[in-house]
C-alpha cells in the first residue's frame, strides 16, 4: 500500500515538473511557446510574413510545437519507468 503511494507522488512530482516546462518552435518568422499543460504561452510573428501567409504558418507551427511538446513528455514518462 505504501508503495503505491509513493508511486503516485512520483508520479506528481513527474506531472509538476513537466507542466512547467515550455517548448518553443520557430519556423518561417513564427514563433509559438508550448507549457506542459499543451496550452499556448506565446506566439510571436515577425513583420516580414506576408499578411495573407500568417494563417496558414501560425497553424503548422502550433501543430508542430504541441507534436514537439508531446514526444517530449512521453518520453520523459518513458524513461522515468512509470
Amino acid at each position: 500500500m505504501f508503495g503505491n503511494l509513493k508511486q503516485l507522488g512520483q508520479l506528481k512530482s513527474l506531472h509538476d515538473q513537466m507542466q512547467s516546462e515550455r517548448y518553443t518552435v520557430e519556423r518561417d518568422g513564427i514563433c509559438v511557446v508550448v507549457t506542459g499543460a499543451l496550452s499556448f504561452e506565446r506566439v510571436s510573428i515577425a513583420d516580414d510574413v506576408p499578411r495573407e501567409e500568417i494563417a496558414d504558418r501560425v497553424v503548422g507551427v502550433c501543430n508542430e510545437a504541441l507534436t514537439k511538446a508531446q514526444r517530449a513528455m512521453a518520453q520523459r514518462l518513458m524513461s522515468s519507468g512509470s
